[in-house]
């Protein structure tokens, strides 16, 4: 019985068992869509361990706690493209007046209803994001016929710190590009 050498290819990692069929499989465009959908997989995988890190050094949250308040701002990000057109999430009536005064009110919605769009998120610069979260979440997420299976009423953010905002912010801003690819395969 002989041992046939094996070759592998430096891109995919995939075995062959003659240098013909490696030559072959290098010449086609499938070993470099491979190799970009790993490559797209570990940037994505160490995006959320980057995102988690923080959650744990900035807030202390960990395990299922960090991983339910990252899923929560990755479905703002989702749900954003839909707002306005699948999901009228700014003609809702929502109950402002019981969270504000009525001279308040108007400026309030319009803050809010920017706020839960993930690219207004991104860019807000507010001491006090950590209460505007709540009430995003009281009056508008956790009330939307659409939301409110995802944003459950009397639950909210587990974010405290403005600081873990900007952080998770600045992750998200430096890999917004990579995200919005990644988020298309």
């Amino acid at each position: 019985m002989t041992i046939s050498e094996q070759y592998i290819c430096d891109t995919c990692k995939k075995v062959f068992n003659n240098k013909n069929n490696l030559t072959k499989h290098q010449n086609k465009k499938d070993c470099m869509i491979l190799s970009e959908t790993n490559d797209n997989k570990n940037i994505l995988i160490n995006i959320f361990k980057s995102c988690l890190n923080i959650l744990r050094d900035n807030e202390g949250l960990t395990g299922e706690k960090a991983l339910r308040n990252l899923s929560y701002l990755l479905i703002l990000k989702l749900i954003e493209p839909h707002l306005g057109n699948d999901i009228d999430i700014d003609n809702y009536d929502y109950q402002f007046e019981s969270h504000f005064e009525d001279e308040d009110i108007e400026t309030n919605k319009k803050r809010l209803l920017g706020i839960i769009r993930f690219s207004n998120l991104a860019i807000e610069n507010d001491d006090n994001i950590p209460n505007i979260m709540k009430y995003a979440w009281d009056i508008i997420l956790s009330v939307h016929p659409t939301t409110k299976k995802i944003f459950l009423k009397d639950k909210g953010f587990d974010i405290q710190h403005k600081s873990t905002y900007i952080f998770l912010k600045l992750r998200r801003i430096i890999k917004n590009i990579i995200w919005s690819n990644l988020l298309i395969i």
